[in-house]
């Protein structure tokens, strides 16, 4: 069974969010994503949820275990950060 965890944070806001997610929210990822999502944050999280779960590397982030992904709405946007455990 697969024990990497995923920490999956709220990092800027800006505007109201439908779901509500603010600054600082934060949920621990393990092999179930078990967290109620916004489908449109789901399906921009997901590739790098299995990237980063799968041992990949982010090139281009500040740190290769994580990567920030903004969702779609420009006027209420929010930015998610995934980060991986690396203990």
């Amino acid at each position: 069974m697969d024990k990497t965890k995923l920490t999956l944070k709220v990092v800027k806001s800006k505007g109201k969010c439908m779901m509500g997610y603010k600054t600082g929210d934060c949920w621990e990822l393990d092999s179930h994503i078990a967290v109620e999502l916004c489908s449109h944050v789901y399906y921009l999280l997901y590739p790098w949820i299995q990237v980063l779960r799968f041992g990949g590397k982010i090139p281009w982030g500040k740190k290769e275990n994580s990567i920030r992904i903004p969702c779609i709405d420009e006027k209420n946007m929010r930015v998610f950060e995934i980060t991986k455990d690396e203990s």
